[in-house]
């Protein structure tokens, strides 16, 4: 049963992409580890799962990849699932992307270079630590701003929303 789903579709299109992602929430005396781009976002480290990858490769990758940091094996602890419907890349096409959520703390307090792929490149990712207020209202700026570019923004909302009351 997901934590919630966030609908961005009137409809399913024909041509549906499913996705799975695993993310990974780390806080540190107060702030938590983002990921931000050059829309001015703010998002949890994270990505698509690989065929074969457990959750637990899966988050070791993306947040090494992504922020330089590695993963502490002794603490991976499931906080739950997004369901996320909107438009696809192509024209015509539809995707369900399920996020799974992990709160889990790093290994180091240091980071490695990152390994940044593609638009990861093209959007200028690098990792940030800020509080979930400032997530929250870096994502409402981006979203308003770039709502096409950042529909992720919604569901880390939803998801920031969620850790405030849990």
């Amino acid at each position: 049963m997901p934590l919630f789903t966030v609908d961005l579709l009137s409809k399913l299109t024909s041509q549906t992409v499913h996705r799975r992602a695993v993310r990974v929430v780390i806080e540190r005396e107060g702030h938590y580890l983002m990921v931000t781009s050059r829309f001015g976002d703010a998002k949890f480290p994270g990505g698509g799962q690989d065929q074969h990858e457990t959750d637990w490769d899966t988050a070791k990758r993306e947040l090494q990849e992504e922020t330089g940091y590695s993963l502490d094996h002794s603490y991976f602890q499931l906080i739950g699932e997004v369901i996320e419907r909107r438009p696809g890349v192509e024209i015509d096409t539809s995707l369900v992307m399920t996020s799974v959520y992990y709160s889990t703390r790093l290994a180091s307090t240091s980071a490695q270079t990152t390994a940044l792929e593609g638009y990861e490149i093209e959007y200028q990712y690098r990792p940030v630590w800020c509080t979930l207020e400032q997530a929250y209202a870096m994502n409402e700026i981006a979203y308003q701003r770039f709502p096409s570019d950042v529909p992720w923004c919604i569901r880390e909302m939803k998801l920031i929303d969620y850790l405030r009351h849990a």
